[in-house]
């Protein structure tokens, strides 16, 4: 990211604040950390990572994680007056490959966690991660998320707003996002317009606006431990059917779902808990939203947040 990232060296010297918690390891006892309305349980085993809470009506949520070594922060990334969290982990790719995920829990107002995944050329440091910055000063964070594809380096930014990531589109704090870099063989942050006939596959990892509502009417698993994506087939409101095939090379792709005794999420790795999710999905017909769009051409969300119709308020 030092080597192509086209703003000014001020906007990197200023990292937005974030508490230090340490890490977490598979074999690590279980541990409880203030978050949202209040403790965030961490229980983590070979198989996954577990985090338990409740939110300020007192229902329970749960998220389970990949097992892995974590490193954990937390700040009120969204200025909303609820702490947050991020976890990050190594990818252990090499070359052109990212080089960590992060994974964000913003808390929404009534407590309950809205996850985002994300990988890319993050760096952890022991103080924070310089990729989280607060480029219009609004005490809002912003997150830098920076992509290759046909000789160039890629600028995105994803802003925290209303327990959201919200894709940045146009001029921003003075600077027009996405910003483009040619990819050279020395250090090179001279921003640059590619030619019009040029289309970028970028990644649109947005949990903000949905780009699809419906119901999913069944599913077909893969085997994603070998990169094998699976498939949904869903019917939008409009009855129009739809097949998507959410990209499981990332294991980024995650199910939430609400119900009247509470929120439970699983990310794509967990897959005994994603099918289990989706099957009650099917079964109760649930409200469907696809959030997230890895490929222009093809369906391959990041989120599907499944909701019963009774609850009005999501």
């Amino acid at each position: 990211m030092d080597a192509y990232f086209p703003l000014a060296k001020p906007a990197l010297e200023a990292p937005f604040g974030l508490q230090p918690l340490g890490q977490i390891f598979p074999h690590s006892a279980p541990r409880s950390i203030a978050a949202g309305a209040g403790q965030v349980l961490f229980s983590p085993h070979p198989e996954a990572l577990h985090l338990n809470g409740k939110d300020r009506f007192g229902l329970p949520y749960s998220v389970q994680l990949e097992s892995r070594p974590y490193t954990l922060f937390r700040a009120d990334l969204d200025h909303n007056g609820q702490v947050d969290l991020i976890l990050s982990h190594e990818t252990y790719g090499n070359g052109l490959a990212p080089t960590h995920h992060l994974i964000s829990l913003l808390f929404e107002a009534d407590g309950r966690p809205m996850p985002f995944s994300a990988e890319g050329y993050f760096e952890i440091k022991a103080q924070g991660i310089p990729d989280l910055i607060d480029l219009d000063r609004d005490g809002r964070a912003e997150l830098i998320f920076m992509s290759y594809e046909q000789g160039y380096w890629i600028t995105q930014l994803y802003k925290a707003q209303n327990a959201r990531w919200q894709k940045v589109t146009g001029l921003f704090a003075q600077q027009r996002f996405p910003l483009y870099t040619r990819f050279t063989e020395r250090p090179n942050r001279q921003r640059v317009q590619p030619p019009g006939k040029l289309q970028f596959g970028v990644p649109q990892l947005s949990n903000a606006d949905p780009t699809f509502v419906g119901q999913l009417i069944s599913y077909q698993w893969a085997n994603v431990d070998q990169s094998e994506d699976i498939l949904l087939n869903l019917k939008a409101e409009n009855g129009k059917k739809q097949s998507c095939r959410p990209l499981s090379w990332y294991s980024t792709f995650t199910v939430m779902l609400d119900h009247e005794s509470g929120r439970q999420i699983a990310v794509l790795s967990q897959q005994t808990a994603m099918q289990s999710l989706l099957n009650e999905v099917i079964k109760q017909k649930y409200a469907v939203k696809l959030f997230g769009e890895r490929d222009s051409q093809v369906c391959r969300p990041e989120l599907l947040w499944a909701s019963d119709p009774r609850r009005p308020d999501v």
